[in-house]
């Protein structure tokens, strides 16, 4: 369970981040040219990872699915979930 389902670059392009599903599930953040890992950012285990995104140089959006779609906001520098979503219905938040 360790297929990369989602990928992301950042707006410098100095850094790469990717979504798996699982358990555990997580997202990494890497840095593109030692592909070292920076941040790791742990989800609920049995979710996918569907969508990331890099907003300015801190922040990465994450959208995950398993009985629900939730939209989180993270600052993947200190690994802290800023904000979180949850769509109940079958549609994204």
């Amino acid at each position: 369970w360790d297929d990369v389902t989602a990928l992301a670059l950042s707006p410098d392009g100095e850094l790469v981040a990717t979504g798996q599903m699982g358990s555990p599930c997580y997202v990494c953040v890497w840095k593109v040219i030692s592909c070292v890992e920076v941040s790791r950012l742990l989800h609920p285990a049995g979710e996918t990872v569907l969508g990331l995104a890099f907003v300015g140089q801190s922040r990465l959006i994450t959208i995950t699915a398993h009985i629900k779609f939730t939209l989180q906001v993270w600052d993947w520098r200190t690994k802290s979930m800023l904000v979180r979503g949850f769509s109940w219905n079958g549609s994204l938040p």
